[in-house]
């Protein structure tokens, strides 16, 4: 929330944040308990406290990254273009459980849909990239294709994310998948960097997720077309997206191996009635 609350051209600290800078730094504290740093101030290294650093013990990578991302690292893999399936999975109601419920309720709920996110990835060669929160909310990014491809990158992509929504998950899921032409690899700096994919591609998956509604996946025409898996579907009216300047093909994903835009029976899963409740 500190990102929130700044104002224009003020660098805005946490309390906790705040308490470990020298007090010369920082202008008296904001409404929201945050202190701006002195905007036109030169700010000196040598004023910090000295701090003493340890160097920890690390057991090995695999505790902190993903198998395939592992390997992706031990082997000094550089950056390449390659074809990825992307998929952004919005969470929601982050803010609301919070204020409802308390932190902890919040974390069990975080921890609880992320495992469940890891054993749908796990089961089909599929990468959990990354994570962002904003707002009462948050979103995940998953690849297919990278680190690792397969054959079937869209039907594992897919899949996974058809499992993942008849899970037993704690906050509401809604998602939106393509595919296409990315940047893939380490980006950063010689001390810090980050596995990643770039490109429009990725751009247009997040507009996907946003074209969705709750318990929806949404998924651009690219990606049915590439499925040996048949995914019952409701194709969407073509719709223009930021940075496009033609119209958008994709479709509501339902259950695999059904007839296409057959109505579902008594029975589905929630996950297929989801669907079908927000299409009409």
């Amino acid at each position: 929330h500190v990102e929130g609350e700044a104002e224009r051209n003020q660098m805005l600290v946490s309390p906790d944040m705040a308490a470990l800078l020298p007090d010369a730094w920082l202008e008296p504290p904001a409404e929201s308990g945050g202190r701006p740093l002195y905007g036109r101030r030169i700010l000196n290294a040598d004023e910090l406290p000295p701090r003493r650093l340890e160097r920890k013990q690390v057991d090995g990578l695999e505790h902190y990254l993903a198998e395939a991302l592992v390997d992706s690292v031990l082997a000094g893999v550089h950056g390449e273009h390659r074809q990825v399936v992307i998929a952004f999975i919005d969470v929601a109601d982050t803010d609301t459980v919070y204020e409802r419920d308390g932190g902890m309720a919040l974390h069990d709920a975080c921890v609880q849909l992320t495992a469940n996110v890891k054993t749908v990835a796990e089961r089909h060669s599929v990468h959990l990239l990354a994570s962002d929160a904003y707002v009462n909310g948050t979103k995940l990014i998953m690849t297919a294709g990278a680190p690792i491809s397969t054959d079937a990158d869209e039907d594992e992509m897919l899949l996974a994310l058809h499992e993942l929504f008849t899970m037993d998950n704690p906050l509401p899921i809604k998602a939106g998948v393509n595919r296409g032409h990315v940047f893939v690899g380490d980006l950063g700096g010689p001390t810090r960097r980050a596995y990643t994919v770039m490109g429009d591609a990725v751009n247009l998956a997040a507009r996907l997720m946003q074209k969705a509604g709750p318990g929806q996946v949404v998924a651009s025409q690219g990606v049915l077309d590439r499925t040996t898996t048949h995914f019952s579907k409701v194709e969407l009216e073509p719709f223009m997206v930021k940075g496009k300047s033609m119209p958008i093909q994709a479709a509501i994903v339902g259950q695999p191996g059904e007839v296409e835009n057959e109505q579902p029976h008594i029975g589905h899963s929630a996950f297929v009635m989801a669907w079908v409740t927000n299409a009409e």
